[in-house]
């Protein structure tokens, strides 16, 4: 028998669990590092399947390891199974996990005793991006690849990315009442209200998304604060360019700070993510599986997401492809509406899609040895074209603390 027909084949048998354990994710939405009945469901299922599970990775209680097999070449799948404050699973994750993991038993079924397979479970993609974590203790270093798909709008084998530098400014003054207001209260709420609106005016300046929120303004109207905070979210389409908005931001608000006599500190409230590094070997592997699906894919280069999926792409090759719902062509991500749209029969037919073209790209890649070397090559000439563009911007890896 054909070796992927007999993957489809194990796959139809125990497809309704995983779409079970889909339904009940959506229906039990969990925060990031929440994810306790989530992470435990994808856990017991791939014990089942034969996996040997470690649990609480890293420290983290909702994340895990599951591996089976040995040997090269060590082939891995990310899961990721967080929600969405109020929104729920308006970003797909309750298939993310089940996919991945029905690509990853499917490919155990045909692994005739030479190969690894690992799943990863990554809890908190939202927020906190355990992938980041993982990958500055080395958690990713044994794979030759990392594989994942994304729920979406349509069907694509490459996406456009763009990273995340989230900033905090924290401002310090000085407290008294309000009746009482003088030369002898520094006002933190007005230095944030004012690099706020210095903010606003700068971005038409810079080529970057830039949204902050008051995170912190306050207790009483008729006390001055001495503490307010402004959280940000500065998303670019290159490194050079978060690193030109970073520093024009950071001078704003210090200038700021400066005239009004206020302390201010800036440090990130949670891990930067790069922008993608993508592959086009790896890509043509996910394209000529969904194909065979009869899958149709679609190439917008207005497709633009971030993900801490991007920090693992600078490390080893990574496939993070989208695929679509059918029905969902005009919905948004982190909406309720593309939340319900997952456990819906166009999102169960998605998840099956999925499952399928991973667990293909899986196969393709573990079966041939030129396959994998191509991706290599392009993993390796990538790198070597950002570094180019490093030395061109005067980029370097920086924190604002």
């Amino acid at each position: 028998m054909d070796p992927k027909q007999q993957m489809f084949d194990e796959v139809e048998s125990w497809l309704a669990e995983l779409w079970e354990i889909s339904r009940r994710m959506y229906e039990h939405p969990e925060l990031g590092l929440e994810e306790n009945e989530s992470a435990q469901m994808l856990e017991n299922w791939l014990d089942r399947r034969g996996f040997l599970v470690e649990r609480g990775l890293c420290g983290v209680p909702t994340a895990f390891r599951a591996v089976y097999g040995s040997g090269r070449p060590v082939i891995g799948f990310l899961c990721e199974y967080d929600a969405l404050p109020e929104i729920g699973h308006g970003c797909g994750h309750d298939l993310i996990g089940v996919i991945s993991a029905g690509a990853a038993a499917a490919l155990k079924t045909v692994l005739n005793g030479q190969g690894t397979i690992v799943v990863y479970g990554t809890p908190d993609e939202e927020v906190s991006c355990t992938k980041v974590q993982f990958l500055d203790e080395g958690v990713f270093d044994e794979l030759d690849v990392a594989l994942m798909l994304h729920p979406y709008k349509h069907t694509c084998t490459q996406i456009s990315s763009m990273g995340i530098y989230p900033i905090q400014f924290e401002f310090f003054g000085k407290k008294c009442h309000a009746n009482e207001a003088g030369p002898q209260c520094i006002n933190a709420l007005d230095a944030a209200v004012m690099s706020y609106v210095s903010i606003n005016q700068i971005k038409q300046y810079l080529d970057a998304n830039i949204h902050g929120i008051v995170k912190n303004g306050g207790v009483l109207p008729n006390i001055i604060p001495d503490y307010a905070c402004l959280q940000y979210f500065i998303r670019c389409d290159a490194q050079w360019k978060t690193e030109l908005a970073v520093q024009r931001v950071t001078r704003c608000v210090q200038g700021v700070a400066d005239s009004m006599g206020v302390q201010m500190k800036a440090t990130n409230f949670s891990a930067a993510n790069t922008t993608f590094l993508n592959n086009g070997p790896l890509e043509d592997v996910l394209k000529a599986n969904l194909d065979r699906l009869g899958e149709p894919v679609t190439v917008d280069p207005r497709d633009r997401i971030s993900t801490d999926a991007a920090n693992v792409s600078f490390r080893i090759p990574t496939l993070h492809g989208m695929i679509g719902i059918k029905g969902c062509e005009q919905m948004d991500l982190h909406t309720k509406e593309f939340a319900d749209a997952t456990v819906s029969p166009a999102g169960q037919n998605a998840t099956r899609t999925g499952i399928l073209a991973l667990a293909g790209t899986a196969y393709d890649i573990w079966e041939s040895a030129s396959v994998l070397n191509r991706i290599r090559q392009a993993f390796c000439l990538g790198l070597e074209e950002e570094r180019k563009k490093e030395e061109k911007y005067g980029f370097h890896k920086f924190s604002a603390e």
